[in-house]
């Protein structure tokens, strides 16, 4: 039995202790482990992904966070397939760069490195693995569906290191069924076993007094203020009983199959760039990429997402770098629309005009709309910055 203040408080909060909520989202996902399923409760769901994605960001490897969100909480086969599929198509877009395999360029793919690699790995599937890269090389999401679904997923999970993997399951439905709520939850719980991932399970805060989460709630995060905790605390009962958590078997819990199969009604694959590769969730910079490959005069310049050390101590990623010319071109997509993007996207201009590199600001709408006007620019100042060079 627990008191007043750990009653409905703590269940609300899903046995989050103070020192855990004053530590926000980074330090909370910091601490998640393997092979387990938490909930989160975010007020703002939106801003809860942005918080997930900086994380991801911060890490070292960097994290690859695989999102799932569905507008009303998913049958449990509609869910454990979501992942399944989601898993396929973050494997098809980290492609080539998978099993840990020596870096490779997506003209210059080596098969056999990249089964050389996969055989080092425990656990790894010989023949799921030279299927994955059979059907990455035809163009294809890997989906192995001649597999079950427990070594499905696990198998995908291994190609891009379970290690750095974390699964988001996301609703934005307030109003929940209890048998739905229950299913999720243990769904969450079983694709936490099978991949060997943390999986989160991303709540509106209204849900978060709801006991059918209770499989996934211990040690949950809510991003509530100080002051909806204080007035949860001070509506606590006095004297509340926690009732017992039923495990009911998964297999009871899937629907009849006649129903029609229910994707998800939104997947993200959000992770870090691949040195010298364009990011593979960018149009853009595969576009530019493949043009500035084929150009004879441009492509000996260039060189893809590179680290450029500056002398104010930053590090900054860039999109693309000439490092004899001196020259960045950055590829800005809608992110960088936002006022904090726009502030840290003058600083870093800045640290690399102290070291002596000219940026090049594009859009997006510039590479994708008129690639040869881009290039017919990046012709222009190289030719610029070698007749400089050459007076000097």
């Amino acid at each position: 039995m627990i008191s007043s203040l750990t009653s409905q408080a703590y269940k609300r909060f899903g046995g989050m202790s103070m020192w855990q909520k004053r530590g926000g989202w980074v330090a909370w996902l910091g601490r998640l482990r393997p092979e387990r399923a938490v909930c989160a409760f975010a007020t703002d769901l939106d801003a809860a992904l942005e918080e997930i994605e900086t994380f991801a960001l911060s890490t070292s490897p960097q994290t690859i966070v695989v999102q799932l969100e569905w507008d009303q909480l998913p049958r449990l086969s509609d869910e454990l397939e979501g992942v399944a599929g989601a898993l396929a198509e973050a494997v098809f877009l980290r492609w080539p760069a998978l099993y840990d395999a020596p870096f490779q360029t997506v003209d210059a793919i080596q098969p056999d490195e990249i089964v050389d690699a996969a055989r080092k790995i425990p656990l790894v599937s010989l023949g799921a693995a030279q299927r994955v890269i059979d059907t990455c090389l035809c163009a294809e999401l890997p989906l192995l569906r001649q597999y079950p679904l427990a070594d499905r997923v696990h198998q995908l999970a291994l190609a891009l290191a379970p290690e750095r993997l974390l699964i988001v399951l996301t609703t934005r439905s307030t109003t929940v069924g209890r048998d739905r709520a229950v299913a999720f939850s243990r769904g969450a719980e079983w694709i936490a076993d099978k991949t060997k991932v943390r999986v989160v399970a991303l709540l509106p805060t209204e849900l978060s007094g709801t006991q059918d989460f209770d499989h996934i709630s211990y040690g949950a995060f809510h991003d509530a203020s100080a002051l909806e905790w204080k007035a949860l605390v001070d509506s606590a009962p006095t004297d509340t009983p926690v009732p017992p958590i039923a495990r009911p078997a998964l297999s009871s819990m899937l629907e009849p199959s006649t129903a029609r199969a229910k994707g998800p009604d939104d997947i993200r694959v959000a992770f870090g760039v691949i040195i010298g590769q364009p990011h593979p969730g960018s149009e853009a910079e595969k576009l530019l990429h493949a043009r500035i490959t084929a150009d004879e005069e441009l492509r000996w310049l260039f060189q893809y997402n590179r680290i450029v050390v500056t002398s104010s101590g930053s590090s900054p990623c860039v999109d693309l770098v000439w490092h004899e010319g001196r020259l960045v071109v950055e590829i800005d997509g809608e992110d960088h629309r936002t006022l904090g993007s726009f502030i840290g996207d003058r600083k870093r201009d800045y640290e690399l005009l102290l070291d002596g590199y000219r940026v090049l600001r594009l859009t997006s709408h510039d590479v994708l709309g008129d690639c040869d006007l881009v290039l017919h620019k990046l012709r222009k100042l190289s030719q610029a910055i070698n007749k400089r060079e050459a007076v000097s």
